[in-house]
């Protein structure tokens, strides 16, 4: 453990360079930068079903009723009987019912796995290497760095916390997949959750895994259990085994996510049949889970059209054959457009209108009530499969959209926690002290700010206090090691980010209104091996070489948008080391912190 002399760490501001005095080690206290086609029933080999009757996922989905269904023995979620002549040799849509000789997905034991089974795991085998990717990692790994190379995502602003991307084999929509997917080349997630449509099964609620791990060609993927347990007290959130057997909404991702990331925990999520007030209560849910370090891809296509789908258009509008390219993309459009607006209302009116067979609708709708209302969305690409496979009479639409922002701080469990109103009487100390201060006032107590003291806001804690003007940093002033009660903290930072910042001025009175004050309460710091245990937006970061250091809060590289490495070079160029200085002798600490803020 790094041991900091207490006399340099209480009263630094937050990003001030590091200097070395003599022989004591200085660490700039600096967490704020400065300003400075669906299958519907057996997958073809790359992804697009055989004709079919119209798929499970239409019936169940097709509407946002009131209400969920309370029993499968409603006709409007049973699932459709399985009539396809099965998958085509090459996955083409086969609306002439032709089909090559039958083509299985190669067995479990047929596809290589780079990494072994941990003793006592739970294993879902991949059901779609060999038909819907290849099965040799080689093969996989060389296709999907293609797919990557070849996109060209727009430049976005801040830091990628949900896509939204296609499923269909990765021949017909992994281009437009590996436009959302390029956008994490380089960053860190600890848990991706991809929620995605049940085709193959109808029951009420969100059916969560019951393994312990994925694999796909390209190795093992655990389960993140603590996440798995903590949705079970959600009555929606319910164990269905076998769904997820040959289902590929969530499989189909697996590949792209092991290639751009160097590790991660996996969230399965299979949505079937919920009322509206279900959507409300599992974005909630899952809202109660998902903080900084984790990423929500939500997996759909969007327009089935033709009638191997069942559906041709609008009622009150068919789309022809001949105008079906114009046709789909206005509804994909107008779908894309109301996601955008998050307007619940709106989604399901749309749904009633159109009837649009969008098999992930409901997972996009868990997406809306689940983002903060800051985070920011992007469209990607878009695509259809007609545009591959040449026939017009029958496609699915592809798109691939991004969402940036944070999502919000809960920050670490157990005694580390606040309640909320700890969080509003931290504030408003924060925010009392300031004024107080910044009017020439003297320095004040927890009771002039007349805030409850509980015992865990007395408790030595590292922390800072971050003052933002119009969204740009004012100030920021923190101790790192847990030397000090927290309120007596919270009453030093105040003071200092206001008047000893030496990046800025004092604070003016005149400036008091156009304020915002942010707290961040830290957890001890703690030695890791290297920079590959950094989670971005869950760590922060304290770096150190010789007598040379800087700290970065966990909110600072997502707020900026900034990948791993470029994290790491500005945390180097701040604490007066060269930019690549991190790669080598260097040595790093993390902490968590609870981030929260006035409105």
């Amino acid at each position: 453990m790094l041991t900091i002399p207490r006399l340099f760490l209480s009263q630094w501001p937050c990003a001030l360079p590091v200097v070395a005095v003599a022989a004591i080690f200085l660490v700039t206290i600096s967490g704020c930068r400065d300003k400075v086609g669906i299958p519907a029933t057996e997958p073809g080999q790359s992804g697009e079903p055989a004709v079919a009757p119209v798929p499970v996922e239409h019936q169940s989905q097709a509407v946002l009723p009131d209400t969920a269904p309370q029993s499968q023995s409603n006709p409007e979620i049973q699932q459709a009987p399985d009539r396809s002549s099965g998958p085509t040799q090459r996955g083409e849509p086969s609306p002439k019912r032709i089909h090559p000789p039958h083509h299985e997905p190669l067995a479990a034991e047929e596809v290589t796995a780079v990494n072994e089974v941990p003793e006592a795991a739970k294993v879902r085998e991949p059901a779609l290497a060999g038909a819907w990717y290849e099965a040799q990692p080689e093969q996989l790994t060389a296709t999907i760095t293609g797919y990557l190379k070849a996109a060209q995502p727009p430049a976005f602003p801040g830091y990628p916390m949900a896509l939204v991307v296609p499923h269909a084999g990765h021949r017909f929509s992994g281009p437009t997949a590996a436009h959302a997917y390029a956008t994490l080349q380089g960053r860190t997630y600890e848990r991706v959750f991809v929620i995605g449509p049940s085709h193959r099964a109808a029951y009420r609620g969100i059916a969560l895994p019951d393994v312990t791990h994925y694999r796909s060609p390209l190795g093992l993927v655990e389960i993140d259990q603590p996440a798995v347990a903590a949705l079970r007290a959600s009555p929606l959130f319910t164990s269905q085994p076998g769904v997820d057997a040959k289902e590929h909404c969530i499989e189909i991702q697996l590949p792209f996510l092991q290639t751009v990331l160097p590790s991660f925990r996996l969230v399965p999520l299979l949505v079937s049949n919920l009322g509206r007030e279900d959507i409300v209560s599992a974005a909630e849910a899952l809202a109660r889970i998902v903080g900084p370090g984790d990423l929500v891809v939500i997996s759909t296509d969007f327009t089935h059209y033709g009638a191997s789908y069942g559906y041709v258009g609008p009622p009150a509008n068919p789309i022809a054959p001949s105008q079906a390219q114009a046709g789909l993309r206005e509804l994909l459009d107008r779908a894309w457009g109301l996601v955008l607006a998050r307007d619940l209302t709106a989604m399901a009116a749309y749904k009633r209108e159109t009837g649009d067979t969008i098999c992930g609708f409901l997972p996009l709708a868990i997406l809306t009530q689940l983002l903060p209302k800051e985070a920011r969305g992007q469209r990607l690409h878009s695509s259809m499969s007609a545009e591959i496979a040449g026939d017009w009479s029958n496609s699915v639409s592809y798109l691939s959209a991004i969402f940036t922002g944070l999502w919000p701080y809960h920050g670490p469990a157990g005694e580390a926690g606040l309640t909320p109103d700890e969080k509003t009487a931290l504030l408003k100390l924060a925010r009392f002290t300031l004024e107080r201060q910044v009017r020439g006032g003297p320095r004040p107590t927890p009771n002039d700010a007349g805030i409850t003291v509980t015992p865990r806001l007395l408790r030595p804690s590292g922390s800072f206090v971050t003052l933002k003007k119009e969204g740009d940093l004012r100030g920021c002033i923190g101790n790192i090691p847990p030397d000090k009660p927290l309120v007596e903290g919270i009453i030093d930072n105040a003071t200092s980010a206001a008047l000893h910042d030496s990046r800025f001025s004092p604070v003016s009175e005149q400036e008091l209104g156009s304020i915002q004050v942010e707290v961040s309460v830290l957890t001890p710091p703690t030695t890791v091996d290297g920079p590959q245990n950094i989670v971005l937006g869950k760590h922060g970061i304290l770096l150190r070489k010789g007598r040379a250091g800087a700290v970065f809060l966990p909110q600072v590289a997502p707020e900026q948008g900034w990948t791993l490495e470029q994290t790491l070079q500005r945390l180097s160029s701040k604490a007066h080391l060269p930019a690549n200085a991190w790669k080598d002798g260097a040595s790093f600490q993390l902490f968590e912190a609870i981030v929260f803020h006035e409105e």
